[in-house]
């Protein structure tokens, strides 16, 4: 009697974990999964539009670790009180 509650309890949650997936709850919709893919993907432009942001916050910190760009000088001229 207790193994065939356990069974039917076990075959409840399959049946109720595969309604899930197929209603996408758990599942990513093939649009996310093909966006993300193109911004893990070099020769794609959704790559280097994904990290726009990224690489000029990079090249600014870069520059103003430069003595020789203009912003280095810029980031380190104190205002004048």
């Amino acid at each position: 009697m207790v193994l065939g509650w356990a069974y039917n309890l076990i075959i409840y949650k399959i049946k109720l974990f595969n309604i899930i997936i197929s209603w996408g709850g758990i599942m990513s919709k093939k649009s996310e999964k093909d966006n993300r893919a193109n911004q893990l993907n070099p020769n794609n432009e959704a790559y280097l539009s994904s990290r726009e942001q990224e690489k000029s916050n990079t090249d600014n910190r870069a520059n103003q670790l430069n003595p020789n760009n203009e912003a280095y000088s810029k980031s380190r001229s104190r205002p004048k009180t």
